[in-house]
């Protein structure tokens, strides 16, 4: 359990007290006050995307070979696992427009424990499931170096905030 006082002009961003648990309000302090520049991960994006909600397809859209549908379980432990991914015809990826991705690209796990990934460039196009918050990356971030971030202990501790 743990109290924290926060400033009112906070709460326009968050109400919910876990934001501001005080290890995270440290961390996220320590590196406001480093001597590196830091970026939302929005201002590092050219498209930051949660999946849809509700389901668009139905398992029966699965196919054996086809357009990488990323599910959390296709990065769940941290490293990006090929042989988890479901895959879709091209005509539902091209429906699909607004959760389509090319790798590159971060993934983020909207359930269960907050997990990231990275889709290595040899995937090409992707799209994503109702459970994955998709990154592509613009120039101010590479995917790898925002993989290597979200799992060292002040990316990690964000990426929990969040």
């Amino acid at each position: 359990m743990f109290a924290t006082r926060t400033s009112r002009t906070l709460l326009d961003r968050r109400l919910d007290a876990e934001f501001f648990r005080p290890s995270y309000l440290v961390n996220s302090e320590r590196l406001q006050h480093s001597d590196f520049r830091t970026y939302t991960l929005s201002e590092c994006s050219y498209k930051l995307k949660c999946g849809p909600f509700g389901s668009s397809l139905h398992a029966s859209a699965y196919v054996n070979s086809g357009i990488p549908f990323i599910h959390p379980t296709s990065f769940s432990n941290g490293v990006f696992d090929e042989l988890k991914v479901e895959r879709i015809r091209s005509e539902d990826h091209s429906r699909l427009r607004s959760t389509m991705f090319q790798a590159p690209a971060l993934v983020f796990a909207r359930v269960g424990s907050p997990c990231c990934g990275v889709l290595p460039g040899k995937i090409g196009d992707f799209n994503i499931h109702g459970d994955v918050i998709g990154v592509q990356c613009n120039n101010r971030l590479d995917p790898h170096f925002g993989y290597a971030f979200f799992h060292s202990p002040s990316g990690n501790a964000e990426l929990t905030r969040f």
